[in-house]
């Protein structure tokens, strides 16, 4: 009996110490949520050579660390423009009025991506993208693109 009760000691005290850790899972604990982002694009025409207001409102609960916007061809992928908060002090809130540069050599009649990214500081990445046309006024907007490419633009 004796060595029956030392060999059930030890069973005893992993399955104490298994109970004692589930427990202690139960406890309530902060859920890790991706950050919220809205993207509001002041027009949905622009002028080639013109400039686009966009406005970025980002909240988290547990910081918002990063916010940009940048402008790119939506046919080509080329990126025409980039604004960026970098790396910013960690706040719950971060809101933006940005102007986004079009080149003037971008066609009539281009179709555009705004495209608004935040990061929160636990590595959720949000984005948020809206269409916009480069238009001139003399140009019919049922008339394809003058040239079928943008370029690069940087500021």
């Amino acid at each position: 009996m004796i060595v029956r009760a030392r060999r059930v000691a030890p069973a005893m005290l992993v399955a104490l110490a298994g109970l004692a850790g589930a427990a202690a899972c139960m406890d309530e604990r902060a859920r890790l949520t991706p950050p919220t982002l809205e993207l509001t694009v002041e027009d949905t025409t622009v002028a080639p050579g013109g400039q686009l207001a966009v406005d970025l409102a980002a909240a988290d609960p547990n910081g918002i660390i990063y916010l940009s916007a940048r402008l790119r061809c939506a046919e080509t992928d080329s990126v025409l423009d980039v604004v960026s908060d970098g790396s910013i002090p960690r706040r719950e809130t971060v809101s933006r009025t940005w102007v986004l540069l079009v080149p003037q050599t971008v066609p009539a009649n281009t179709r555009l991506v705004v495209e608004a990214a935040t990061i929160d500081d636990q590595d959720f990445t949000i984005t948020r993208r809206d269409t916009v046309y480069a238009r001139l006024p003399d140009v019919p907007s049922d008339q394809p693109p003058s040239a079928p490419r943008c370029n690069s633009f940087s500021r």
